[in-house]
């Protein structure tokens, strides 16, 4: 056929995002439609916040539709089919009208014919202007054609005996009064249709003034509106009241609505990347709230509603300008998150955050704190703690005995001056404390992996030749049942005489010594690791540096052990001292005299500069790795 007279079929489709692509498939034949009815449809569904697509080109069609015109039709919730006189006369508007009723049977599309200038009986029996359009058909795939004329037909007839709109019936030819019509059936259908479904609309400018009129989406679970230049919000947000995600997150507001806090049912609430300068005083409506995300916005304070919010489960609240937090926020019975971080106008901290039982996570990085509650270890299941960049001097001791504490940071903390002691489970990184001078000097107070790297007080105080020294009299390393590693910068002064030997390098093999006596047993032993990781180039990254097994008796291939160290050690100029406590026994690892060991090391760069090993007995001697009393050979 002639393209000139081979008129294709237009479609267009509005976008609602779930497991539906599409919240609108329209397919109408141009010719008849396009410039008149389906123009004004369009316009009408515009005006009504539905997004369009609209094929305003006479593209060339092939034999078949096209893919993209497949997939558009299979991800639709509703399809709308437009019959008009020579709709049946274009075989690209009938093998889209088969895919749709195919639609409608396997993914239970909702499908709604409009008989614009036919009647439904034509349609449904293929008579009056049908008839001789599929006269024409049935010449032209008289053979070959696989069924196709009979496939149309079925689809025709079964669309016919849907429930749809007719123009001259319903509407008395009143084309303006069949488009009310339409949208309100594609509102009431798609308000219908849209449980559990997502309104996305991430990154397109979006007008909100279509908002005004979704009091009908009343079942909308999800609306996405990322990164959509929103500047305002209207108040009509409120009746979209099965909503349970809102995301608002990456746009221009600078206020909330009163009504957004008649969304009783919403669970998840984004509104970071903002510039909301205060929160409505009736947020604490939101009482199915789970997760507010109020990051990187102006907020000064907050309201004291907010501890009304009782299952709230995870705030986060960095980067703003808060000066303080209401006393309500102890309320929050349910919060496991808590993220204040880079808020650092802040004046006080209130005692009844310690109240929050069930707070998980803690973070409180760069928030100008010059001291915590004392309280601050009641809370019970906290496992992380991000205290860097505040200016307090120390923390409280209630946090010693913490039954859940996993992590605590201190980095950056420029005037903390000593620590309490702390969990043996805990892990500490306290990097870059300048005036650092004080810490406990027993091996079950420090922590099981700690870091204090760059913390140059601690080497003018010789901090590791005192936790060395104590050793022999510590009560707590026979109790240890775990593996303790310690970074900690090394004086000028301690290095030649914890690291007598010169020029060993980073392989460390040894052989254990005899017991000093036959009473004597082996509690554990101690690496020491000397570490240099210069900061000129190309040394500027943080370098890694691991021990992945010890191998006792390589002979025998006795006692391996996988996975024991990892460390990233940062550029610094300063030696530090890498020490790692084995308890004997640890996971099937059992030491005796004559025993040959190698310790395998992996570093990016020569990082080490020697190594030492100590022997830690019962009786509390310990013995430092000299050829006499450890007979350290090379294997």
């Amino acid at each position: 056929m002639d393209v000139s007279q081979a008129e294709g079929c237009s479609s267009s489709y509005i976008p609602i995002l779930s497991q539906w692509i599409y919240h609108v498939f329209v397919s109408f034949r141009g010719a008849d439609t396009r410039k008149n009815f389906t123009s004004h449809l369009f316009a009408a569904l515009e005006d009504n916040g539905f997004r369009t697509f609209r094929d305003d080109k006479e593209l060339e069609r092939g034999e078949y539709i096209s893919d993209g015109l497949v997939k558009a039709i299979e991800g639709s919730r509703m399809s709308l089919i437009v019959f008009s006189k020579d709709y049946a006369g274009s075989r690209w508007c009938l093998d889209e009208l088969v895919r749709i009723m195919n639609c409608k049977g396997t993914l239970k599309q909702i499908v709604v014919p409009i008989f614009y200038d036919v009647v439904p009986s034509d349609v449904r029996k293929q008579t009056g202007v049908l008839q001789r359009a599929f006269a024409e058909h049935e010449k032209r795939f008289r053979e070959g054609s696989d069924g196709k004329v009979e496939k149309w037909r079925a689809a025709l007839t079964e669309a016919a005996n849907l429930s749809g709109r007719h123009l001259l019936n319903e509407a008395n030819g009143d084309e303006a009064e069949l488009i009310k019509m339409i949208i309100e059936d594609v509102r009431e259908k798609g308000t219908e249709a849209v449980k559990g479904l997502i309104l996305n609309a991430t990154n397109v400018q979006v007008n909100t003034k279509p908002f005004e009129k979704m009091d009908r989406l009343c079942c909308l679970k999800e609306l996405n509106l990322k990164d959509c230049h929103l500047s305002y919000l209207p108040d009509e947000i409120g009746n979209l009241i099965s909503l349970r995600t809102l995301d608002l997150a990456q746009n221009n507001l600078n206020t909330l609505p009163d009504g957004i806090c008649d969304l009783t049912c919403l669970k998840r609430l984004r509104l970071d990347d903002n510039n909301v300068s205060h929160l409505p005083s009736g947020i604490g409506m939101l009482t199915s709230l789970e997760s507010l995300n109020l990051e990187r916005n102006s907020l000064c304070t907050l309201p004291e509603t907010i501890g009304k919010l009782s299952c709230l489960k995870e705030l986060f609240v960095g980067n703003n300008k808060l000066s303080h937090l209401p006393s309500e926020i102890g309320d929050l019975d349910s919060l496991k998150i808590l993220k204040l971080q880079h808020n650092n106008g802040f004046h006080a901290f209130p005692e009844s955050i310690c109240k929050l039982i069930r707070l998980r996570g803690l973070s409180l990085y760069d928030c100008n704190l010059s001291h915590l509650p004392s309280g601050i270890g009641g809370l019970v299941s906290l496992g992380s703690l991000n205290l860097g960049k505040n200016n307090f001097c120390t923390i409280p001791d209630s946090i010693s005995n913490h039954p859940r504490l996993e992590t605590i940071h201190l980095n950056n903390c420029a005037k903390l001056r000593s620590l309490p002691k702390l969990p043996t489970h805990t892990s500490v990184v306290a990097e870059r404390c300048p005036s650092l001078e004080s810490l406990p000097l027993e091996m079950d107070q420090l922590g099981w992996k700690v870091d204090y790297s760059k913390s140059s007080k601690l080497a003018e105080n010789n901090f590791l030749t005192s936790l060395l020294k104590q050793l022999p009299k510590s009560k707590g390393v026979s109790e240890l049942q775990h593996v303790v590693s310690i970074v900690v910068p090394a004086g000028d002064e301690e290095v030649p005489i914890w690291f007598p030997y010169h020029g060993r390098g980073p392989n460390v093999s040894f052989v254990v010594p005899p017991s000093p006596s036959v009473e004597q047993k082996l509690l554990g032993w101690i690496l020491r690791l000397l570490l240099w990781a210069p900061r000129q180039a190309p040394y500027q990254q943080s370098h890694e540096l691991c021990i992945e097994e010890v191998i006792c008796n390589k002979i025998k291939k006795e006692g391996l052990l996988d996975v024991l160290f990892t460390l990233r050690v940062g550029p610094t100029d300063v030696d530090h001292v890498w020490l790692q406590y084995m308890p004997q026994g640890y996971e099937g690892l059992q030491l005796e005299g004559g025993d040959e060991v190698e310790i395998p090391i992996y570093a990016n760069d020569a990082l080490v500069k020697n190594w030492a090993i100590d022997l830690i007995y019962e009786a509390d001697e310990i013995h430092k790795g000299t050829d006499t009393l450890y007979q350290v050979v090379s294997i």
